[in-house]
């Protein structure tokens, strides 16, 4: 799940379906409408995961089974993959003074003995210094 940066777009990425959807989102009252597919990814790139939006609308997606996070621009289309040294990216989120720094976590379960031998960093963490900062994210405690 992820926000715009003005709170009122919803981001969820249905791994299964191989879906990223957009909805509109009313902070008000927490309501979703207007859902919408905002990007697929094909099988052969595995699954989307957890993501990230930055401050200039980009959304960022680790691709669980396919070693990337893919960059997608405000509307949907792609702009870049950046290759991982790991096959099972999970989650990405900003960090550092300036939300400079991207951290993306990584699973091990799994992978075989060789897949492991070949991934030595497989359920590592990772850090990316970005050109595009991050959003703040709200927490909310119950």
């Amino acid at each position: 799940m992820a926000w715009s940066a003005d709170g009122g777009t919803f981001y969820l990425s249905h791994s299964n379906a191989r879906t990223i959807y957009a909805s509109d989102y009313a902070g008000e009252d927490g309501t979703l409408s207007n859902r919408r597919v905002f990007a697929t990814i094909p099988d052969e790139l595995g699954i989307p995961d957890g993501a990230a939006v930055d401050a200039e609308g980009g959304y960022r997606c680790a691709l669980h089974g396919g070693g990337k996070l893919r960059l997608f621009n405000g509307d949907g289309s792609f702009d870049r993959d950046i290759d991982l040294p790991v096959s099972q990216p999970t989650m990405c989120a900003f960090a550092g003074p300036e939300l400079e720094t991207l951290f993306i976590t990584s699973a091990s379960d799994k992978l075989s003995k060789d897949a492991l031998t070949r991934e030595p960093s497989a359920g590592g963490l990772f850090r990316i210094v970005v050109s595009s900062r991050g959003i703040e994210r709200r927490a909310v405690a119950c």
